[in-house]
């Protein structure tokens, strides 16, 4: 795994009645390697360990995390997706989930202007502690998505001994938007911020066929 290769990663989340999952997908860029760099197990291995903790802190104790999956996507052509539930189990912060269609936001930045260099994600399955009684988040909430953010920002180190590999995350934007060939660059995020305000996802809901997971 040599420094410049692109991996998309994947976290697993799933609600109580398993009749639907949440995927959040990111980007990340080899920054620097050692030796042989890591091995796919490896880096999927490291993800798991770097993000499982602030996903379950803030994950209903109805919902679950399942664990991750890393692809290479560039160059091509794309890997098979490699698969790591180290640390399955359910999340830590007590109470019901929120609504499905309820998630926190977590907003990316880089140090390139304009909105095809800034990125989100929505967070699957929040605790119903998240709001108070007058329906804002709280305090706490924030904080949890913000050491999220936190988690995802830091660079990871997957492998062992002198085979080593480190990743950031980045965004994925079209060098020239809606060509064919697409072409694309990969900026290096810098912040990851959590929103005091709870987005919304209108496709995420109780009904419609099953979305099982696939780890």
């Amino acid at each position: 795994m040599p420094a410049g290769d692109i991996f998309r990663l994947r976290v697993f989340c799933s609600d109580p009645n398993l009749t639907q999952i949440g995927v959040n997908t990111t980007y990340w860029q080899v920054t620097s390697a050692s030796g042989l760099g890591a091995t796919y197990a490896q880096t999927a291995d490291a993800f798991d360990f770097a993000l499982s903790v602030e996903y379950r802190a803030y994950l209903s104790s109805e919902s679950t995390y399942r664990g991750v999956s890393v692809q290479q996507v560039e160059p091509g052509p794309l890997s098979l997706q490699v698969f790591n539930n180290d640390s399955f189990g359910v999340g830590t912060n007590g109470a019901a989930v929120l609504p499905g269609q309820d998630s926190p936001v977590v907003s990316w930045a880089t140090t390139l202007a304009g909105p095809r260099f800034r990125g989100r994600i929505f967070l699957p399955f929040p605790s119903a502690n998240a709001i108070n009684a007058t329906g804002r988040l709280t305090a706490l909430a924030i904080s949890l998505y913000a050491s999220l953010g936190t988690a995802y920002v830091t660079p990871v180190v997957a492998g062992v001994g002198p085979n080593t590999s480190t990743l950031r995350l980045c965004l994925r934007s079209e060098v020239i938007p809606h060509t064919v060939p697409k072409v694309y660059i990969y900026p290096l995020v810098v912040t990851g911020s959590a929103s005091a305000k709870m987005g919304t996802q209108r496709k995420r809901g109780d009904y419609g066929r099953l979305n099982l997971p696939p780890i």
